[in-house]
């Protein structure tokens, strides 16, 4: 039976294997809702708290690192008309902005 948040040091191989790949859905879901459908269910510090579980759990068992490990991928996609892909979106267009202004002001030219 895995032990759920109990200490990664007292589990055996196959309850670690067992938490992490419950660890995988699990932290998979929470993305999906955070980056996708704009609808977190957990806290940041919940969410932190399953990555590092999870990270724990590989750096006892490294061998049972799996491919669908969420330390194996950085975040996930966001939908095109979600609130954060619009966030990001606007963030690069006042980075571009201000690029050019920069490179405007080290022209010499004034801005308008």
């Amino acid at each position: 039976m895995t032990r759920r948040g109990g200490d990664e040091r007292e589990l055996t191989e196959q309850e670690a294997a067992a938490e992490l790949a419950r660890l995988a859905r699990e932290i998979a879901h929470h993305d999906r809702l955070y980056h996708q459908q704009d609808a977190p269910e957990i806290s940041d510090a919940e969410y932190d708290a399953l990555r590092r579980r999870n990270a724990a759990i590989e750096a006892r068992f490294p061998y049972l690192v799996r491919e669908d490990s969420p330390s194996q991928r950085v975040g996930g996609a966001p939908e095109a008309g979600s609130a954060h892909a619009r966030a990001a979106l606007s963030d690069l267009h006042r980075t571009r902005r201000w690029r050019l202004w920069q490179n405007r002001r080290s022209m010499g030219c004034r801005s308008t």
